[in-house]
């Protein structure tokens, strides 16, 4: 499998990003630890016959790509504009497969 970045500096800026749930209050932390591990738990499920590793890795870049496009925007976005987004993504890929 080969591997490319988004963009410059993307490996950084995502641990970056991972590091900073650390400085969250405890409260919240937790709370989306425990969000976190449910959707994992749930895409692991839904791909049973696909490495656990390479499903985290293709979560890890759609909420990059996702990310990137929020922190791109001048405007504010409504949530469902990001989820349509991500559902128009996953449909391309299947109905072009």
């Amino acid at each position: 499998m080969s591997y490319s970045p988004l963009w410059p500096g993307w490996a950084d800026q995502t641990r970056q990003a991972l590091d900073l749930f650390q400085e969250l209050p405890e409260e919240s932390r937790v709370a989306l630890q425990g969000l976190a591990a449910y959707i994992g738990e749930e895409l692991r499920m839904e791909f049973p016959d696909v490495e656990p590793g390479l499903v985290g890795w293709i979560t890890l870049r759609a909420a990059s790509h996702l990310g990137g496009l929020i922190r791109m925007e001048s405007a504010p976005v409504e949530p469902g504009t990001y989820i349509a987004i991500g559902l128009m993504a996953g449909d391309h890929l299947v109905s072009t497969s």
